[in-house]
């Protein structure tokens, strides 16, 4: 019996879709200046960053997860859950970077809380268990390019620690690769305001 010859396969492909492509592994930016990306007239974008560090440079990107926390409430007789009846109880956004640039200032806030205490030849560097308010990031932020837009996506997270980092490994013929993980946290005077915004370009002339 003749076996019917297989279709082409379903595709999701619109007329858009190669102008919404995020691309590459973006750069890591700390501690920008966020209202400048809400101001107007050009060079938003670059008065954002002259105010920030870039953190270094990465092998293996970053990755955002809002971890967002929801909760079906419960009612007897339930058999699934029902429209109207879910409850956010909370957001615990982060964002996971691979650092291969490993400076002394990457350390101490990717390690933090530590102290640091300046020698003659080096400088020592000691944990801490007092997080003290510069230990926080006013921000940390992924700037990606998008296809079809003259401006980047920038992803903010506001009041970030890192919370997370990988264990210090290294090895021949290779070179370390530092995983940290920054969580953003709420501020006291707002405690009800996710600390998370994404600029997503206008098509518009480069800022």
């Amino acid at each position: 019996m003749a076996i019917p010859a297989m279709g082409q396969g379903l595709h999701g492909i619109r007329e858009e879709t190669p102008h919404n492509l995020w691309l590459d592994a973006g750069v890591l930016y700390y501690n920008i200046d966020v209202s400048a990306l809400r101001g107007a007239g050009p060079g938003q974008l670059a008065a954002a960053i002259a105010a920030g560090t870039k953190l270094g440079a990465t092998r293996g990107g970053a990755s955002f997860n809002m971890n967002k926390k929801m909760r079906s409430m419960p009612v007897d007789g339930k058999r699934s859950d029902i429209s109207g009846m879910m409850r956010i109880e909370m957001y615990e956004p982060t964002l996971t970077v691979h650092l291969l640039e490993v400076s002394q200032a990457n350390i101490e806030k990717s390690m933090a809380p530590m102290d640091t205490t300046a020698y003659t030849a080096y400088d020592e560097i000691t944990p801490s268990i007092n997080i003290q308010p510069g230990d926080y990031f006013s921000n940390v932020s992924l700037i990606t390019a998008i296809s079809g837009k003259a401006n980047p996506v920038v992803l903010v997270l506001s009041n970030c620690i890192a919370k997370e980092n990988s264990e210090i490994k290294v090895s021949d013929n290779d070179e370390m690769v530092f995983e940290v993980k920054f969580v953003a946290c709420a501020s006291l005077d707002a405690p009800h305001v996710i600390p998370v915004s994404i600029f997503y370009p206008q098509d518009a002339a480069a800022s």
